[in-house]
């Protein structure tokens, strides 16, 4: 049986809504750095479910079944029609989102993300054995905590801050919530559909991304007819690791496309 959910989000801002889906192990916080956006949009975050405060059913998932999530968070909010970006896990979603209801979506915004699960194989490899073995949720932390560590934002003391503190909000994982929905995506594989788009697209990659190497960008860009691309000098994770050039990117094709 289906187990549908009421999405925890995050909301601010008036004007048009520009709804932003966090990665994998993040949460509607995870876009701190882009609530300028507030200045012009209603922003909304959302938290996955199995992440954040959103609930954590252990049930199996996929990615039309959290794209159905979000439409359910639209029509509670009474919103027809929304720009969507994903970054990531999220751009997956966001990707599904796109297919499963393109009446509801005004333009897309897709970053650091892929069309196919072959992309993050290795990485998702890696995880999926971790969130089923012993001590689950420290495991996860201490990967997650060693990327973000080792990165040139820690390096700041604004940017060591945010660390911190997502680190904090991955005290209320559940391992076993998260394995469904990571094991759900499994099967996600929508490049012969990319066609089907055809809303105002922008596609963001990151150059040295390792998770979701940058080809995986480019074919959905190839696809996705009229879209715009843009490569920012960054690890996976443009819109944390490199706000200003992400921030930029995004505002300059919302403008080209009327807003």
């Amino acid at each position: 049986m289906i187990e549908t959910v009421d999405l925890h989000y995050y909301t601010m801002g008036q004007g048009f809504p520009l709804v932003m889906i966090h990665g994998w192990c993040s949460d509607g916080l995870g876009f701190t750095l882009q609530t300028s956006f507030a200045y012009k949009y209603q922003l909304i975050f959302p938290d996955l479910r199995g992440h954040g405060k959103s609930p954590k059913p252990h049930m199996p998932s996929n990615a039309s079944l959290l794209a159905s999530d979000v439409n359910r968070l639209l029509e509670k909010l009474d919103i027809k029609k929304a720009i969507l970006c994903g970054g990531s896990f999220g751009g997956m979603v966001a990707l599904q989102f796109a297919l499963d209801y393109p009446q509801k979506v005004e333009a897309l915004i897709l970053s650091d993300t892929t069309s196919t699960f072959a992309a993050s194989t290795q990485f998702m490899g890696m995880v999926i054995p971790m969130l089923s073995g012993p001590n689950a949720a420290e495991m996860v932390k201490g990967m997650i905590s060693s990327l973000a560590l080792g990165g040139e934002m820690a390096k700041s003391p604004f940017g060591a801050m945010l660390i911190e503190a997502s680190l904090e909000r991955l005290d209320n994982l559940d391992p076993g919530s998260l394995l469904e929905v990571t094991k759900g995506m499994k099967d996600f594989e929508v490049t012969h559909r990319l066609s089907e788009i055809k809303v105002p697209t922008l596609i963001i990659a990151a150059k040295k991304d390792m998770v979701v190497p940058p080809q995986f960008s480019e074919e959905m860009h190839r696809r996705i007819a009229g879209s715009e691309y843009v490569v920012i000098d960054s690890d996976h994770g443009t819109p944390y690791f490199r706000p200003d050039e992400w921030n930029r990117a995004v505002r300059n094709f919302l403008k080209k496309i009327g807003h």
